[in-house]
């Protein structure tokens, strides 16, 4: 991929955010085990404690099943036929996503105890729990076994999940890569998470572009003998003007007979107004190149699953060209 660059006159280099990204993906196991991360009441927990925050297992499965406050609807609902690790056709439970994110070391398991002397709660991780335990406040040193009568599991996020800087936007862009990944399946040649592109030459700003896709065997190149998608994948923040001219910029700067460029922004929120206006700039009357992807395109299994009413026989996308048009027809018009 930075030899390709370098014949477009671009420099490359892995940003600290992509690093975090790829070990986030590592860390679930690879692309197709980021699934979980569709399910809103996963992305709700790994937002709703810090990471020197301790849950129970009932605050846990709170925040999966996603009850909506006013109407009561379950937002799990929308999840249960998910398939992770679980035979296909068994409906997927709250407690079923839990015992996933577990196993794969998103949480660790501790309790906490109360020093009688700061009269301070801390969390203790299950392997350091010991008879005798020492305050992380005070330094006291106490006896905890008269707090272990019905005493509840507590969990903490762990691992790259345990940093509290959102994991770099790491989230978003895992489950864009992931939904790509199934979508264009033995197409999908290679990707890297985030890159900073600078200029050797070509003309464009410096950025950092969130996701880098080559995607090869697909309909619509008109003799370029690849694709490439460049992206921005947000979770809840805007995609302002600056995002849009840039990525615009580095999509023109690969000359057309190299590889067809298109550019994706994905959101596991909605988009406004603006941003579409925005993102629609970056086509022509005769250039569809930008993707837009919201929840309603990141969550289901079937990319298109959730507009299939309004798309028809174009819900069925397995080439950027097909996504594209889909952009245009639910965005553009």
């Amino acid at each position: 991929m930075t030899r390709f660059f370098e014949l477009c006159k671009l420099a490359t280099e892995r940003s600290e955010p992509g690093l975090r990204c790829k070990r986030l993906i590592s860390q679930l196991g690879g692309l197709q085990d980021c699934r979980v991360l569709k399910i809103r009441g996963v992305r709700n927990l790994l937002r709703k404690y810090g990471v020197d925050q301790s849950f129970t297992r009932t605050g846990a499965i709170e925040a999966i099943r996603d009850v909506d406050g006013t109407t009561g609807v379950v937002g799990f609902e929308a999840f249960k036929n998910l398939h992770i690790t679980f035979p296909q056709g068994v409906e997927l439970k709250p407690d079923d996503v839990l015992k996933y994110l577990l196993g794969r070391g998103v949480f660790r398991t501790g309790l906490e105890f109360t020093c009688p002397n700061c009269e301070l709660p801390s969390w203790i991780h299950l392997d350091d729990v010991r008879t005798k335990s020492t305050s992380a406040y005070c330094d006291h040193t106490y006896d905890v076994t008269p707090q272990l009568k019905d005493r509840d599991w507590r969990y903490r996020r762990s691992g790259i999940f345990g940093r509290d800087d959102d994991q770099l936007g790491g989230v978003p862009v895992a489950l864009t890569l992931q939904q790509l990944s199934a979508s264009l399946h033995e197409n999908l040649i290679m990707y890297s998470t985030a890159v900073n592109f600078s200029s050797a030459g070509a003309d464009i700003e410096p950025c950092e572009s969130d996701f880098v896709v080559v995607i090869s065997g697909a309909r619509g190149i008109s003799g370029s003998p690849v694709q490439l998608l460049f992206g921005e994948a947000k979770a809840a923040g805007p995609i302002d003007e600056s995002d849009v001219r840039k990525l615009g910029k580095l999509a023109s700067a690969v000359p057309k007979h190299l590889a067809q460029s298109f550019i994706l922004f994905s959101k596991t929120d909605t988009f406004s107004t603006d941003e579409v206006r925005l993102a629609k700039t970056l086509n022509t009357q005769y250039e569809r190149r930008v993707i837009l992807w919201s929840r309603d395109e990141l969550e289901p299994y079937f990319l298109y699953e959730r507009s299939a009413g309004k798309l028809g026989q174009g819900r069925y996308a397995s080439a950027l060209t097909d996504m594209a048009n889909n952009t245009h027809d639910l965005w553009f018009t």
